[in-house]
């Protein structure tokens, strides 16, 4: 996943783009005619959509796209009464993160702080439920301040 450009292929590439970019747009457009007024959709995108890390090349520009699509979409369709937004964690304790090499790991934990799951869900909980009614196409900061929104 975390390649140099020089290492990148195309197969990566559209692995990445399929899963951080396709998935969105298609996944959001099956669901929207079941979604009715109050309906939300969440998006998670990263700091690597504002933050140079090593190798990160291609997964920084699927989650930058990320973040541009939730601001169109979020326009597209509130007058649907759906409200579309992003969460932007940092690195994250998850099977991903565990399954990145020691070095690469070391290297997150030196250079900013890792999250627990659960500090990204509780803002998704928030994100999804009615006191976020007038939050619409946003990212919303979820990095300990990492990235400044």
């Amino acid at each position: 996943m975390f390649l140099s450009v020089d290492e990148q292929t195309r197969e990566s590439y559209s692995n990445l783009f399929d899963v951080n970019v396709r998935a969105i747009i298609f996944l959001s457009q099956a669901v929207v005619p079941y979604m009715g007024d109050g309906g939300r959709i969440i998006n998670l995108s990263s700091t690597a959509a504002r933050q140079g890390n090593p190798t990160a090349t291609v997964y920084s520009a699927t989650k930058a796209a990320v973040e541009s699509i939730t601001r169109v979409m979020g326009i597209e369709l509130r007058d649907k009464g759906i409200r579309v937004n992003a969460v932007n964690p940092g690195p994250v304790e998850t099977d991903m993160f565990l399954g990145l090499s020691s070095e690469t790991q070391e290297y997150f934990r030196s250079t900013q702080p890792v999250a627990k799951a659960d500090d990204i869900t509780d803002v998704v909980t928030f994100l999804a439920g009615p006191n976020s009614r007038w939050i619409n196409a946003t990212t919303v900061g979820t990095n300990n301040g990492v990235i400044l929104n």
